[in-house]
């Protein structure tokens, strides 16, 4: 598993500081802000494992194959959806092979230390948001007890799809995005009615806010 969480993470960032081609056409406020901070955080990352200009111009030469070989995926026509995904996922896998080969083990034992971190962290802010909330809409121990077990379930869960190498990054995807979807109606099936309609009002007074700052 750690094995995994280092290629993951290695792909993810070499990939964002020397491979990646800005988006085409346009996109949404809120899409151009996610791509401006994942650059951010990917320069950050490319400067804390201090890659060489060697490494930087191999990850270009790797990243541009693959950019190559998705498009003629997609332009043939004569494959079904199964055998796309499958091509797909696997290309993928190659890629991140690819990059992580690239990595010296002192970059991927930096890498392994800051998602050690990451972890930590969000742990951290995920209590600090369950208190707030058990305050906010008055929260039983039962009900946050069993908001904890949920939570911790979601997690090992979504570590579960992020290290299946079977599955392509748009499967991935999906199926984050149907887990997040079950976290949520679980998450809402533990609150009462009344604790329902707060959190509601406390999601549109923070839209407010929002919209105002704008």
């Amino acid at each position: 598993m750690k094995r995994i969480i280092i290629a993951a993470l290695s792909t993810i960032f070499i990939i964002g500081i020397a491979a990646a081609q800005p988006p085409k056409g346009q996109h949404h406020q809120k899409q151009g802000r996610h791509n401006e901070q994942i650059k951010h955080r990917r320069g950050q990352m490319a400067k804390h494992l201090n890659l060489s200009e060697e490494q930087k111009k191999q990850a270009r030469s790797i990243g541009e194959n693959y950019r190559k070989q998705v498009t003629a995926l997609k332009k043939n026509d004569n494959i079904t959806m199964g055998e796309y995904k499958k091509q797909m996922a696997s290309l993928q896998k190659d890629r991140k092979t690819k990059m992580e080969a690239l990595l010296t083990s002192e970059q991927k034992a930096k890498i392994a230390e800051s998602k050690q971190k990451m972890q930590e962290h969000a742990q951290i802010r995920g209590a600090a948001r369950l208190e707030k909330m058990k305050i906010n809409l008055g929260l039983k121990e039962d009900q946050v007890a069993k908001i904890k077990k949920q939570q911790e379930s979601f997690r090992t869960k979504a570590q579960a799809i992020r290290g299946n190498e079977s599955l392509s990054r748009e499967e991935k995807k999906e199926q984050m995005k149907s887990l997040a979807k079950e976290q949520k109606d679980n998450f809402k099936s533990i609150l009462t009615k009344e604790q329902q309609e707060k959190l509601e009002s406390k999601k549109n007074e923070f839209r407010n806010k929002r919209t105002e700052v704008k």
